[in-house]
């Protein structure tokens, strides 16, 4: 799928030449997720959002925002 997002978009004149790197093979650990809090408590997050949210707290992959 990043091979299909990746470089700029012919159709978009805002896109720029960029390129999308991802080892699929390197390890999560001190990965990090990002995210505004309050953002998670509002619409349009749902109850799929927030448990998705959950499982990478458990991971200890959060940093609040």
């Amino acid at each position: 799928m990043l091979a299909a997002i990746t470089g700029p978009d012919a159709g978009d004149p805002s896109s720029v030449p960029s390129r999308l790197e991802f080892d699929a093979s390197a390890p999560v650990r001190g990965l990090k997720v990002g995210y505004i809090e309050k953002w998670m408590g509002e619409s349009p997050a749902t109850d799929i959002d927030r448990a998705a949210l959950g499982t990478i707290r458990s991971l200890g992959w959060c940093r609040w925002l």
